[in-house]
């Protein structure tokens, strides 16, 4: 089923025996348009201490109860490395929680771009990741590649002749955790504006300094696509793939 990424935010998780929290967030790779993490809002449980889930640990979610189930004990997520609060997560950092949970390694060249997730036939690995391995990896600087979900929203979507809009949106496919569609809110920028939908296939470049989103569409192109309708996450879905 695809999901409005916004509508997850702030959804509970629950651990094997107890809730943990809220998402806070969502850390999706910019390559791959695929959800790699959720970020834990912990509360006072652990006060201070940003805890990182990577989709592989994710059962099946309850949507009616609004909630994230993982296949972790609170006693696992409170002993987990702390990640510290710089952004974006360093490659150092993650890999220390991918061996801390012998958690599968999703960025080498011979996985699957679905390695990781709960339906993909790809198991982790035992024996860890080598730190010495991914040198050239720069194990020490932030992961270029993982974006927060937050921090997009509301990113300027720049057509090939002008601005037209914002990223309102993302409607990620709840299977694979892969970004389907961009949610683009033009009402901002033309006279009766909407909101539409287009692929992750359109974005030609992303400026991550001054928050633009760069598409392979005119403006005309994009006001001529029908207008969303979020009534149709979740049940009838054709509109989101034909799209």
């Amino acid at each position: 089923m695809y999901r409005g990424i916004k509508d997850l935010h702030n959804n509970n998780i629950a651990a094997k025996d107890g809730n943990i929290g809220k998402v806070r967030t969502f850390y999706f790779e910019d390559d791959s348009w695929t959800i790699r993490y959720l970020v834990a809002d912990t509360g006072k449980w652990l006060p201070g201490k940003r805890v990182l889930l990577s989709t592989a640990a994710l059962e099946k979610p309850e949507w009616d109860k609004n909630e994230f189930p993982v296949d972790l004990t609170k006693k696992q997520i409170e002993n987990s490395p702390d990640i510290g609060n710089e952004k974006p997560v360093s490659r150092q950092k993650e890999i220390d929680v991918i061996n801390y949970y012998k958690w599968p390694v999703y960025w080498t060249a011979d996985r699957p771009r679905d390695y990781g997730h709960p339906n993909s036939p790809a198991k982790p690995s035992s024996e860890g990741v080598k730190r010495e391995s991914l040198r050239e990896k720069d194990n020490t600087s932030g992961n270029p590649h993982l974006r927060d979900s937050r921090e997009v929203l509301g990113y300027g979507i720049h057509a090939s002749d002008g601005e037209i809009g914002n990223v309102e949106d993302f409607i990620i496919d709840d299977d694979n955790w892969e970004i389907h569609r961009l949610v683009i809110d033009t009402s901002n920028f033309i006279l009766d504006g909407k909101r539409v939908i287009i692929s992750p296939e359109e974005v030609k470049s992303v400026d991550w300094t001054n928050s633009k989103v760069h598409v392979d569409l005119s403006t005309e192109e994009i006001k001529s696509n029908p207008e969303f309708d979020y009534s149709k996450l979740g049940a009838a879905n054709d509109q989101v793939k034909n799209i």
